[in-house]
């Protein structure tokens, strides 16, 4: 099976540490971090249009980006899904304006569509070009969330077709919707890999005991790896990977503890993490 895109000791810096990995058809990788960290960068290397600064980005195949070019205020969303469809084939188009949630607005013109139907407009050539690999640069979270369910059920329809999906996101709610996740901080790969082991690199989980006894709940935890603050409603705490069981231990072992709330880490939080271990690492405010 050919990969659809291929990345061969990657780095956008000149020196450093180096990156090789692999998207196989109908998998998708969100690319994340903050702002300036080189998400964009990441894409135009990955599309040949700037060079990294170590090793090579290759993609296997057809490639479709979102586009407004050529847009006339007469055009409409159906127009331009014929423009973009393989021999103006019906399925295709049928297909990208169902994907874009502007199928009920096919004949009317982009001058009177909103914002967020525009930004939807943008994506009509990733759906009606039937691409080997998508690649989109915080489109996303320019759609409302309605439209962007739609677009999401498209995209997985496009995987499911073998196609590959990268997606540069600020939204890290979106997580969950791809295979794996590359966290970016100043030009670096901080982060490669599946949700899995980046849920791995969250910190710690959070317990929250409400009790009114506070030192025999202490007592109780104190050969876990567990760090304790006081609360208000009783015990804030957080404990490192595998300590869950002293939720359970408090639950079966005091009378007096109302309440045991357990809150693994997030994808969410495992991003913050990497990035703040990365950023003072680097020594990058």
């Amino acid at each position: 099976m050919t990969d659809r895109i291929r990345l061969d000791a990657f780095s956008q810096l000149a020196q450093g540490p180096t990156l090789s990995m692999a998207l196989a058809p109908g998998q998708s990788l969100a690319v994340v971090g903050p702002a300036q960290s080189g998400k964009t960068r990441f894409l135009r290397c990955l599309l040949g249009q700037e060079r990294p600064g170590q090793g090579r980005a290759a993609i296997g195949g057809e490639v479709a980006v979102p586009s407004d070019a050529g847009h006339s205020r007469r055009a409409t969303p159906q127009a331009l899904a014929k423009r973009h469809a393989p021999s103006g084939q019906a399925q295709s188009i049928t297909d990208a304006l169902s994907s874009t949630g502007l199928w009920d607005l096919r004949a009317t013109s982009v001058a009177e569509l909103s914002p967020t139907q525009l930004a939807a407009c943008e994506l009509i050539p990733v759906f009606a070009s039937r691409p080997d690999v998508i690649v989109l640069d915080g489109h996303l979270e320019r759609l409302d969330p309605w439209t962007r369910e739609w677009v999401l059920e498209g995209l997985q329809r496009e995987l499911q077709r073998g196609a590959a999906v990268v997606a540069a996101t600020n939204d890290l709610n979106l997580l969950s919707e791809f295979d794996a996740v590359l966290v970016m901080v100043a030009n670096r790969v901080a982060f490669a890999g599946t949700l899995d082991e980046l849920l791995r690199e969250a910190d710690q989980s959070e317990i929250l005991v409400e009790t009114t006894n506070q030192e025999g709940v202490r007592a109780l935890v104190a050969p876990f790896e567990i760090s304790i603050q006081s609360t208000p409603e009783g015990l804030l705490m957080r404990a490192q990977e595998g300590q869950a069981i002293a939720a359970k231990l408090l639950m079966e072992g005091y009378g007096d503890v109302r309440l045991v709330t357990l809150r693994p880490p997030t994808l969410s939080d495992a991003v913050r993490a990497i990035v703040h271990r990365t950023r003072v690492s680097l020594g990058v405010n």
